[in-house]
């Protein structure tokens, strides 16, 4: 009987881990199955009273979502999460200041020349 309600909980916990992912209409079968394996995990976690045996199994929970987003990040195109952000995050990318190639320079000699330069206030 125990077992039964254990079972009712998982796959309701794992059915809203699916639709929060957006992964119920579409045929990412992968996704759905770690989405309730992570369910099991998460509500075996909850159960354990031993504390380092519910560290452990919270770790593989964590290595579990991991897998889970790596997975959602190589889904076709219009199916990744920020996927409409990726062009922003490039240019963010390539203007960055500390980066190692650098995308723009500013050379300031070469526009004023060195006479106006000593009288400009920066």
């Amino acid at each position: 009987m125990e077992n039964l309600e254990l079972q009712k909980q998982i796959i309701s916990l794992g059915k809203l881990l699916v639709k929060e992912l957006g992964s119920e209409e579409n045929v990412d079968t992968l996704s759905r199955w770690i989405a309730h394996y992570l369910a099991e995990k998460i509500l075996e976690a909850e159960a354990l009273l031993i504390v380092q045996e519910k560290k452990d199994v919270e770790r593989e929970c964590f290595e579990i979502i991991l897998k889970l987003w790596e997975q959602r990040w190589v889904l076709p195109s219009g199916k990744r999460p920020f996927e409409e952000f990726e062009p922003l995050l490039e240019v963010l990318e390539k203007i960055n200041p500390e980066a190692l190639h650098v995308f723009f320079s500013f050379d300031f000699e070469k526009i004023v020349p060195q006479e106006e330069n000593t009288n400009m206030v920066l």
